[in-house]
């Protein structure tokens, strides 16, 4: 989608407005998919009766917080690591700061 845009003569900001757009599209189709299997599966029905909305935006809001994640790999890593490497350092990227939060977290003290 980049290599399209910039061949039509976008700007670095209006590219990544586009690909930000065109995630959260995506992102919400899956979601509003995870969030109708979700209440038609019988999966979590207290909270379900309460807030579909809730329950939609718990497996929205990750989603969306994960495209500044994807910018990060994508510009970070050189283009010949593409698709596989990349994908194989961001993953591995994503699970060292998960740990890196776990072991500076202190036992017995609330968030």
């Amino acid at each position: 989608m980049k290599k399209h845009l910039s061949i039509i003569g976008l700007s670095f900001k209006a590219q990544y407005l586009a690909e930000f757009v065109s995630y959260t599209l995506h992102l919400t189709l899956v979601t509003i998919g995870i969030t109708f299997t979700m209440y038609f599966g019988g999966l979590f029905p207290k909270s379900m009766a309460n807030s579909k909305l809730l329950m939609f935006m718990f497996t929205w809001l990750p989603g969306v917080s994960n495209f500044g994640f994807i910018v990060m790999i994508v510009n970070l890593l050189p283009h010949n690591m593409y698709p596989k490497l990349a994908a194989k350092w961001g993953s591995l990227i994503y699970f060292a700061s998960s740990f890196f939060d776990f072991t500076i977290q202190k036992i017995g003290i609330s968030e």
